[in-house]
């Protein structure tokens, strides 16, 4: 297809402001977003999908919020370095007492 982004780093940050976002079905974008719930996912390369999305979100301010109020809390929940350290030390540690 094309380029490939292995994580999205701005992504993360524009869902943790609570924006609606809009990415390309590639790499490791479609693990950060699921279509529908916390962003809306688009073809790669699919212009006439993007401006599709983009019209859906201008048209429902309603969808929007949810969306971006969906991203917050994904990304809080599942991309938060303090969490995330927090839940590998957890599984660590209970490797460790396990032995």
């Amino acid at each position: 297809k094309g380029w490939y982004e292995g994580f999205g780093v701005s992504l993360t940050e524009a869902m943790a402001m609570e924006m609606p976002v809009i990415v390309s079905d590639c790499g490791g974008l479609v693990d950060q977003v699921n279509d529908g719930e916390t962003g809306l996912v688009c073809p790669q390369g699919d212009v006439g999908a993007v401006a599709n999305a983009m019209r859906k979100l201008a048209a429902d301010p309603d969808l929007a919020q949810t969306l971006g109020q969906a991203a917050r809390h994904s990304a809080r929940e599942n991309f938060d370095t303090a969490g995330q350290v927090a839940k590998l030390q957890a599984v660590l540690l209970d490797q460790v007492r396990s032995n």
